[in-house]
């Protein structure tokens, strides 16, 4: 179920972001020129005549969005699940950076990932934690960081802390002390429950049943929901987009969802020449140089690589049974048999011949290029002049 979110409030929900973060940057840092990347709506007359598109577009989520990869390069992410009231609420941070081309004019990836400026993943959470934190228990509630309950991931320190430095203008009134504070805080069975034993005045039990955290909706903003940027794309053009708000069941409904959502693989293309043992590993924007243990050769006009060169390049697995002499190739749905010395190879189970058998050279499986490539899903060029073969995921 979608329900529309008007302009004036994401804007609200936008300053009062960037206001809670900025409250934890320090002294010194905010004395420096450090950059500020904007949100959608922080645009001059000519931007908002035509806007920015976004600069990085090749991004893809892992299945629970605990890990990002744009552009080539893996980052961690951060995924918050907050309670308000009786229902939940999930915030995919780097979505926000992704799907927003303002962030982007004014900020890298690396920067946002390790940078500690308004805006970055850092104090985008620390946004997070101290609007939870300054309101509690009537606010929101945190619960979970990557889906683990915060208390057992890196950032307990750093929420605890915050809770410290707000006590007395916010908690003492709550809580008998400060270590009560904290001792309550830190017991995990407490999760959820802060409404219902801190200002309802409810037994534990009775709060466990009213705020039973597996039966809770949940609810996360359609551009976080976004797993590739292929879908970013087709829905914004690469232009900022929010979009409405998605409604599940519960957490196991949102976390299935997620994972079950198709995930696009980040463009790779491999570089090889024959007889030679020079490759490279092109993947988003980055490149690597390999030297290979054996260069392809093509001795009866069909070309042989070392099976490692295409396959682990594009994330297939490989499995050598020495007593049979067969190796087994694997990626996704797709398993290829290969025997050495047979033309007949098995694609998930089904039989095929192949122009050249897979074969022994100088110590080194060599495997049929185009065959092994093609029913992998990966498209081949030949440059004869040059003796260069491009491999491309499609």
């Amino acid at each position: 179920m979608k329900k529309k979110i008007t302009r004036e409030i994401l804007a609200l929900f936008m300053v009062f972001t960037v206001m809670f973060s900025a409250a934890n940057i320090t002294v010194a840092s905010a004395a420096s020129d450090e950059k500020v990347p904007r949100n959608a709506w922080d645009v001059t007359d000519e931007e908002e005549a035509k806007p920015p598109v976004a600069k990085y577009t090749d991004w893809a989520f892992n299945d629970d969005f605990t890990k990002v990869t744009v552009e080539g390069k893996e980052y961690d992410n951060c995924v918050v699940l907050t309670r308000s009231g009786t229902e939940l609420s999930v915030v995919n941070l780097w979505a926000s950076y992704l799907t927003n081309p303002y962030s982007q004019l004014d900020m890298t990836p690396d920067e946002f990932a390790f940078g500690s400026e308004v805006g970055s993943l850092q104090n985008e959470l620390m946004g997070l934690m101290t609007g939870s934190e300054s309101k509690y228990p009537n606010g929101f509630e945190l619960i979970a960081i990557n889906w683990e309950q915060w208390q057992d991931t890196k950032y307990k320190d750093l929420y605890l802390d915050m809770f410290k430095q707000y006590y007395d203008p916010y908690h003492k009134d709550i809580f008998k002390s400060e270590n009560d504070m904290i001792s309550y805080l830190e017991d995990k069975s407490n999760n959820g429950l802060a409404l219902g034993i801190l200002k309802e005045k409810m037994t534990k039990e009775q709060a466990a049943a009213k705020y039973d955290l597996s039966k809770m909706k949940v609810s996360i903003n359609e551009n976080e929901f976004l797993k590739t940027s292929d879908e970013y794309l087709a829905v914004s053009g690469g232009k900022a987009y929010f979009g409405g708000v998605l409604s599940f069941d519960n957490i196991s409904d949102i976390k299935s969802k997620m994972a079950s959502s198709t995930e696009i693989s980040i463009k790779t293309t491999v570089v090889l020449h024959l007889n030679n043992t020079s490759m490279s590993v092109t993947k988003g924007s980055e490149t690597k140089l390999i030297t290979l243990e054996a260069a392809p050769v093509a001795p009866k006009g069909t070309t042989l690589v070392p099976v490692r060169a295409i396959t682990e390049a594009f994330g297939s697995t490989v499995e050598w049974n020495g007593t049979t002499q067969e190796v087994f190739i694997t990626k996704d749905n797709t398993t290829i048999k290969l025997k050495i010395g047979s033309k007949t190879a098995y694609v998930n189970g089904k039989a095929v011949t192949m122009l050249e058998a897979a074969q022994t050279i100088n110590g080194r499986t060599m495997v049929p290029l185009r065959f092994v490539s093609e029913n992998m899903g990966y498209s081949v060029q030949w440059n004869a002049e040059s003796q260069e073969i491009v491999i491309n995921n499609k």
